[in-house]
């Protein structure tokens, strides 16, 4: 096989390699730093619990983990701290709305307004690679509520995730991410390798050929 050939070779075999790679790291969620949640209906949004597991088995979303919850909005606006972002990463669920109007009283975070606007967001202690999220709603009414589009996004604000949790029927709803591959070189680094190859293949091609006897 001639060099320029075999620098060919390399070449599309290293682009098949970043395709694979890349559809690989599709489902893994490496340096997330916080989670947004939105109803993905324009109705309030209510979440009992946001649960979002590391590979080392710990929910990083736990208020007592370091996540700290905050929102748009809450219900009912100016009174008792029921309905506030924190029962949404207290640890406890399933859980009802607190009508008891007592902070003791583990309930759901409930927005005030209704629309795409409303939202909930909880921020990670650290950057961490996730292996699993699951959101449960609210258990006492209004479940048809509960549809969540859901965004993670890492420490520059990046969006490394989006999906729909749909916990309407069941009370809740997960989605599970592949444990990130060791070894596996990034897509930088393989495009870094594709050009070095490429720019091997010309200087092969413009090198003059080697042992020839020059003129007297």
């Amino acid at each position: 096989m001639g060099r320029l050939t075999f620098c060919k070779a390399m070449a599309v075999g290293t682009a098949a390699a970043l395709a694979t790679a890349g559809a690989a790291q599709a489902v893994t969620v490496v340096g997330a730093k916080s989670i947004t949640v939105k109803n993905a209906l324009p109705d309030y949004l209510q979440v009992a619990e946001l649960l979002a597991f590391d590979f080392g088995g710990q929910n990083v979303a736990l208020a007592s983990n370091g996540g700290v919850a905050t929102a748009l909005s809450r219900y009912p606006i100016g009174e008792a701290p029921e309905g506030g972002p924190g029962e949404a990463n207290d640890g406890v669920y399933p859980a009802d709305f607190d009508y008891s109007a007592t902070p003791v009283v583990p309930g759901v975070y409930h927005s005030a307004g209704a629309g795409p606007s409303e939202f909930l967001t909880i921020t990670f202690s650290a950057a961490t690679t996730l292996a699993s999220v699951a959101i449960y709603g609210r258990g006492d009414c209004c479940e048809t509520r509960d549809l969540y589009d859901v965004t993670i996004h890492g420490a520059a604000g990046e969006v490394l995730f989006t999906g729909r949790l749909d916990a309407r029927t069941t009370g809740y709803d997960s989605v599970s991410f592949d444990r990130p591959v060791a070894g596996v070189p990034e897509p930088a680094a393989w495009t870094m390798m594709i050009l070095g190859f490429g720019g091997a293949g010309v200087l092969l091609r413009r090198r003059p050929g080697a042992g020839r006897l020059l003129p007297a």
